[in-house]
């Protein structure tokens, strides 16, 4: 008996983004096929290797990728972009992708239907299945029931409570609990190849997620090579965001996450007045639901930049503080 023949034909992985629940499923999606036959994934046989490249016929991961190959697109934006490697183009596409639609369910379906035509068993990975639209869910409802033999439905989410309990009740789920410090300290040293140093103060402040350690490591060293002495240095500080909007509110909302923790660390140590702290920590995350609310990212980080200049001036700390 292989490995896929133990595993159930539904299974909900959920818990904290960056934990590790997509890289769990392609690694089942390995062991129901491998070639070996034991409960882990050799790595090496040919259908652990095309699984680990996207490549294998009989597993499918269903992303924003995936989601944007198989979205109405009839002015030929995303091809257009793919074809010409326009990055900017393709991220905008990307984007605009934020639910899971009855169309790219019904495609996923169709192909979990048919026999295996490499493997032994078909695996159907669903990234984000709380995005799901009503109808979408509906439709994967009735494979869920009626499961085709040797197929398997793997779905990922960091908001199970956002989904159909329909659906939940014909998955079997999985939790996955936020990495514990010195185990995403190591994930980060080993598979993210970062030095020991630079892993343990990400890790620090990371809550457990791979995701948000290697996010706060973008916006440290944005914020290390920050003007914060300059005069004018807010407005520089600001004019320094990407052009595209949203990529700007992602790394102006970055930014803003990266300060308020390390403004928490401050309070903890006492090394600024806690009054002061509290009151700035305060206004940026004012500043962040202003962002959520599609305010200038360039004004918010204007803003942002004035208030962290400040507290430094009155506690007389560098700026550089503010960059872990």
């Amino acid at each position: 008996m292989s490995a896929g023949d133990k595993v159930p034909s539904a299974l909900l992985f959920y818990g904290p983004s960056g934990v590790g629940k997509r890289r769990a499923a392609i690694e089942l999606a390995k062991a129901i096929n491998c070639e070996k036959g034991g409960a882990d994934p050799c790595g090496d046989c040919p259908q652990c290797v095309e699984t680990e490249k996207g490549l294998h016929p009989d597993v499918r991961v269903v992303d924003r990728e995936y989601r944007a190959a198989t979205a109405k697109d009839p002015k030929g934006e995303y091809r257009s972009a793919l074809s010409s490697g326009n990055e900017n183009k393709m991220e905008q596409f990307l984007e605009k992708q934020t639910s899971l639609r009855i169309d790219t369910i019904r495609e996923i379906r169709k192909s979990m239907t048919h026999k295996p035509i490499f493997g032994k068993h078909k695996a159907g990975i669903l990234d984000d299945a709380h995005e799901m639209t009503v109808e979408a869910a509906n439709a994967l409802l009735k494979s869920l029931e009626e499961p085709g033999p040797r197929s398997h439905w793997i779905l990922i989410s960091s908001q199970r409570e956002n989904m159909l309990p329909t659906i939940l009740s014909r998955c079997q789920p999985v939790r996955f609990l936020a990495l514990e410090s010195e185990i995403l300290k190591r994930v980060l040293v080993e598979r993210c190849s970062l030095a020991a140093e630079t892993a343990a103060r990400w890790s620090r402040w990371a809550g457990g997620s791979v995701e948000r350690a290697l996010a706060l490591g973008r916006h440290e060293a944005a914020a290390a090579s920050a003007p914060w002495d300059a005069p004018g240095g807010a407005h520089e500080f600001a004019s320094r965001l990407p052009r595209e909007a949203h990529r700007a509110r992602e790394e102006a909302a970055g930014l803003l996450t990266l300060w308020s923790l390390l403004l928490r660390g401050f309070w903890l140590e006492d090394s600024v007045g806690r009054a002061e702290a509290a009151r700035t920590l305060k206004n940026l995350l004012r500043l962040q639901g202003d962002l959520k609310r599609n305010a200038s990212a360039a004004l918010v980080m204007h803003v942002a930049v004035l208030e962290v200049q400040a507290l430094c001036r009155k506690f007389s700390i560098s700026p550089l503080r503010f960059t872990m």
